[in-house]
């Protein structure tokens, strides 16, 4: 008996628990010579990904059982059959766009049936994405300086510290003047002594100290 067959496809990225899985939904329509679709009929789909449409250079092939429901149609997963060559995780989706070759086998005695291959007209975002790497953009200008804050609370004191160990005595300085009560007069004394006049002697009339050098007095 020769069948005829029409092909629907549908490829759908496939999310599961919010994340995107490396599998796509392929559904198809099988009928039969009359016409009528394959109903509720046990089949054997193969699947195969390859470089070019003669099928050379295959990256990946898998196996599917799948039902057809009352009108013929059926889906699967490609990414999720069982895998007879390669890794749908090792195509390259970036490399070229692959073509998509799909056979059936009806499990009647005849030959295996294709259903022909056709070029992916885009690559499913979810095999691309994993290609793309994101990168920094260019800084962006500074912004304008904030206003100053409030000033914060006072913070507790802290204890005092220990006292430090008394350094060593300084060397002695050199002797002070010597402490004389304010007189009216000079005192009759030997030279270098100094004594506080309370401006009876001095020239601007004013107290201040007289220097005698042995022989008269001077003002300092």
């Amino acid at each position: 008996m020769k069948y005829l067959n029409i092909i629907l496809f549908l490829l759908i990225a496939q999310l599961m628990s919010g994340q995107f899985t490396e599998g796509f939904t392929y559904q198809g329509y099988l009928i039969n010579a009359a016409g009528s679709g394959i109903d509720n009929k046990e089949v054997l789909m193969q699947i195969e990904l390859s470089s070019d449409r003669l099928g050379n250079d295959v990256y990946y092939s898998e196996s599917h059982e799948v039902v057809t429901d009352e009108n013929g149609v059926f889906s699967l997963v490609i990414g999720e059959g069982t895998p007879a060559q390669g890794a749908i995780s090792a195509v390259n989706w970036l490399a070229s766009v692959p073509f998509l070759t799909v056979s059936y086998d009806l499990q009647d005695g005849q030959p295996v049936r294709s259903l022909g291959t056709t070029q992916f007209q885009s690559v499913p975002f979810c095999f691309y994405s994993k290609y793309i790497t994101c990168a920094n953009g260019l800084a962006g200008p500074n912004g304008d300086p904030g206003f100053d804050g409030p000033v914060g609370l006072q913070g507790i004191s802290g204890t005092n510290g220990t006292n430090g160990a008394n350094g060593q005595d300084g060397p002695s300085g050199a002797p002070g003047l010597p402490i004389t009560p304010i007189l009216s007069s000079p005192p009759s004394g030997p030279e270098g002594m100094i004594y506080m006049d309370d401006g009876s002697n001095r020239l601007d009339g004013a107290p201040g100290f007289r220097y005698y050098d042995g022989s008269n007095w001077l003002d300092l």
